[in-house]
């Protein structure tokens, strides 16, 4: 036993001899066919982890500063919206134009005493006939004026039609058998009837000359508010100077 720790010491300290594992103490023998670390070379050392880094909260972004922005208010006056509405295009019908007035004459009524004698140079009452067979409504009948030799033909009398009340006229329609005669129209506003021709209650409202068998006359726009109508003759037809001139039948429109 002496020569074994001999043995083992001198080994030992050989210089640049490689120890057996077996001849150190508390080694461990490596099985056969496992690779012996290189000599010189210190044995692995186990990894040592280190400690996870704790989390950092997330930085907080740094809010930027916004210039305040300033409104201007509205100006002018606010947009009314207005519904829209849908209008229908009126429909217009042309009449063609045929020269005769859009609106109906009406006939005027009138009572049987409406008619007289317009005799303001005080003739012979003889000369005259009937002013009512003038206005009966038969063109049979007439009002008749005998001529006056010694005139020319010229007359100075009238039949007057009293309207009884305030009348608008527009028309007055004539028959007569004495055609081409002259005849003068006129209107009175007054209650009472205008003692001569040329009274101003008077107010001219047409004239014809040489009228025919039967004929409307148009009256001027003075025709309004009338309480009286005179067909005044003032001459028999040309180159007449006898017999009878008439009006066998006398009606007016308003």
């Amino acid at each position: 036993s002496s020569d074994s720790k001999q043995v083992t010491q001198t080994t030992a300290s050989v210089p640049g001899q490689t120890p057996v594992a077996s001849d150190v103490p508390g080694a461990v023998t490596p099985a056969p066919g496992t690779a012996l670390p290189a000599p010189g070379l210190p044995a692995a050392t186990p990894t040592t982890k280190l400690p996870t880094a704790p989390k950092l909260p997330a930085a907080t972004p740094t809010p930027t500063a916004t210039a305040p922005v300033t409104v201007a208010p509205a100006t002018g006056t606010p947009k009314t919206t207005t519904p829209t509405t849908t209008v229908k295009p009126k429909t217009t019908t042309t009449t063609p134009t045929t020269g005769v007035p859009s609106a109906t004459s009406a006939k005027i009524l009138l009572d049987t005493d409406a008619a007289t004698t317009y005799n303001p140079y005080s003739l012979p009452p003889g000369g005259f006939g009937d002013p009512a067979k003038a206005i009966d409504g038969d063109g049979q009948t007439t009002w008749t004026y005998q001529l006056d030799s010694s005139t020319s033909g010229k007359t100075l009398v009238g039949l007057a039609i009293n309207l009884k009340s305030k009348q608008t006229v527009r028309s007055i329609t004539i028959a007569t058998p004495s055609p081409g005669m002259t005849v003068e129209f006129y209107g009175a506003t007054g209650s009472e009837l205008p003692v001569s021709i040329t009274d101003p209650g008077w107010a001219h409202l047409a004239t014809r000359t040489a009228i025919t068998g039967q004929t409307t006359v148009k009256l001027r726009s003075a025709a309004k508010g009338l309480h009286y109508l005179l067909v005044w003759i003032t001459h028999a037809p040309s180159g007449v100077t006898t017999g009878t001139l008439g009006v066998s039948e006398l009606s007016v429109s308003s």
